[in-house]
């Protein structure tokens, strides 16, 4: 049976805690109705949540393999658009240049269309402040996803 983790890691330093995961795959996978994905994007917030009470600033996110939510969604071809709704009401995702308010999308990151561009957006970084900057690489390289790139400051504890 295959499991699916979170791996995290401390900097002290400036009282961020970073995790990244990779959620179940999905319809024709490991995940036809979604409700795995759902589960785990909850488990990922209650982690996040967990190193907020105890001080830290989380920063996670990772290859989640579920679309973007958006309005009056249920289920689309990436997975329940839904599933990351409880992520977004609390914490900022990378794309969000201008805060919680911002649109819940972002620039494709996997699933190359013919000419070897990203079709859908699965990959996320999430954060309790506002993001300066969030790209995606040009090219996958040897992955089936684009590299996707942010920074977000993080004020002196």
């Amino acid at each position: 049976m295959e499991q699916r983790t979170a791996l995290c890691a401390s900097i002290p330093s400036r009282a961020v805690m970073a995790c990244t995961a990779h959620f179940s795959a999905g319809k024709g996978y490991d995940d036809n109705d979604g409700s795995w994905r759902t589960k785990q994007a909850v488990q990922l917030r209650g982690l996040a949540n967990t190193f907020k009470a105890k001080g830290h600033r989380p920063v996670f996110g990772g290859d989640l393999n579920l679309v973007p939510p958006v309005p009056d969604a249920t289920v689309d071809q990436g997975g329940p658009s839904t599933a990351l709704r409880p992520v977004y009401d609390a914490y900022q995702e990378c794309s969000q240049l201008n805060g919680l308010l911002s649109p819940r999308t972002g620039k494709p990151t996997a699933n190359a269309d013919a000419n070897g561009n990203p079709t859908r957006k699965l990959d996320y970084i999430f954060a309790p402040h506002t993001f300066s900057r969030c790209s995606v690489s040009a090219t996958a390289g040897k992955s089936d996803h684009w590299t996707l790139y942010g920074t977000v400051p993080l004020p002196a504890v």
